[in-house]
């Protein structure tokens, strides 16, 4: 019964007032928050699952990696031996060894200073390029020249404009050479012509890729750093359990997401600090509920008077108006959502808002919508709409004693 009388408080044909404009306008200014809080979790999982494709392409599913120097793991002797150990683990499709080190790269009288990653003829069976990229090892090697893959941004940055008669020297610090006396002597330096330049963002992590013998020669090692795997649709904890107890204490598994766990951490709270942030806003839109509620309470009096004499007493009555301010937030939260799921799926088949041409390979604002993120959002509304409904109408009746006058 409250309800009803809340409806035909909210929407009365015979009664036309500024009240009614005010309700319109609390209406709309809780829809406009709400929807744009809606619109920018999606954009946030947009950035968040476009994140997550950039570093499926350059990070392997698991990553067997030295756990430290003092108890060497003997999987990392690269060797057809080793790698059919990891091969028989149930699940894992593919290995490949690497040895990644930061190196000084020189291309004519440019320098810069990159990691450089060798690979073995199974890397891109483990890593797999999308299209357009990389095809294949066999660009590594031409007969018996070495060659690199590089990104457009080193390219960029070291000024390389063609790959015609490209030579890129590599230079490291051998360990264990270097003295005070000779300097010079521990500098070791390999030439390779540039075979491929491929695509890449501006917040990629930027590598060159050479063949596995050449870092072999600069750093005069047969221990990889890092052993990349693939894996089949499978029980991914499993598979990491079973390749641990393979490579022993000397050795940890680390899966893609653990591997960036701190990139993914900081786009979630960067994410909630928005959905806070907008809370806020939201907050402050909903205090024109209390002003709504309020002159409706003030407007009403008589008939908060003939409720009473009909044998309703005073919370029924301010229940009356409780429901008056959900109802308001109710409409409000109904026209935001629509309107925000409506501009997400504009956004998501049109692309209309395009991003800055500055390195993204992705021309529109990416958008996901999640379902949960729209629950929670509504959730808050609704408890903050019900905050608001219940202070104005408790306060009005209970100070002004507006229902016995």
């Amino acid at each position: 019964m409250k309800w009803f009388f809340a409806y035909r408080y909210l929407i009365s044909h015979k009664s036309r007032s500024v009240i009614n404009i005010i309700t319109l306008l609390c209406i709309v200014s809780v829809a406009v928050p709400l929807a744009a809080m809606i619109i920018l979790l999606s954009v946030f999982n947009g950035f968040e699952t476009l994140a997550r494709q950039m570093y499926d392409r350059a990070d392997a599913d698991l990553e067997i990696v030295q756990r430290n120097d003092r108890e060497p793991s003997e999987i990392f002797e690269i060797g057809a031996e080793n790698r059919q150990k990891i091969l028989d683990v149930e699940g894992v499709d593919a290995a490949a060894f690497v040895i990644e080190h930061e190196l000084l790269l020189q291309y004519g009288d440019a320098f810069m200073l990159s990691d450089v990653r060798g690979v073995d003829a199974a890397y891109f069976d483990v890593v797999v390029p999308s299209e357009g990229e990389i095809r294949d090892y066999a660009e590594l090697e031409f007969g018996e020249i070495d060659r690199a893959i590089i990104d457009n941004y080193m390219a960029y940055t070291l000024g390389i404009s063609t790959l015609a008669d490209s030579r890129l020297q590599l230079q490291t610090l051998g360990r264990s050479e270097i003295g005070s006396m000779l300097p010079m002597r521990g500098i070791r330096s390999r030439q390779l012509h540039i075979a491929a330049i491929k695509n890449s963002l501006e917040q990629e992590k930027h590598h060159a890729i050479v063949p596995l013998h050449t870092m072999q020669q600069l750093y005069d090692t047969n221990r990889a750093t890092t052993i990349a795997i693939r894996t089949s649709d499978g029980n991914l904890s499993a598979i990491k359990t079973a390749l641990e107890s393979l490579a022993g204490e000397g050795a940890s598994v680390r899966t893609r997401d653990e591997k960036n766990a701190l990139f993914y951490a900081i786009m979630r709270y960067e994410k909630w600090a928005i959905f806070f942030v907008a809370l806020l806003v939201l907050i402050i839109a909903s205090m024109s509920i209390i002003g709504s509620v309020i002159m409706l309470i003030t407007e009403k009096r008589n008939e908060q008077i003939t409720l009473l004499s009909i044998g309703c007493n005073h919370r029924f009555i301010r229940d009356i108006f409780v429901c008056e301010g959900l109802l308001i937030a109710a409409f409000g939260g109904a026209i935001g959502t629509i309107i925000g799921i409506a501009t997400i799926a504009i956004q998501h088949y049109f692309g209309v808002l395009k991003l800055p041409e500055n390195g993204f390979i992705i021309e529109n604002y990416p958008v996901e919508l999640h379902l949960n993120d729209v629950v929670i959002t509504y959730v808050a509304f609704t408890v903050i709409a019900l905050a608001a409904s219940y202070i104005a109408t408790r306060k009005m009746i209970k100070n002004r004693e507006l229902c016995s006058e």
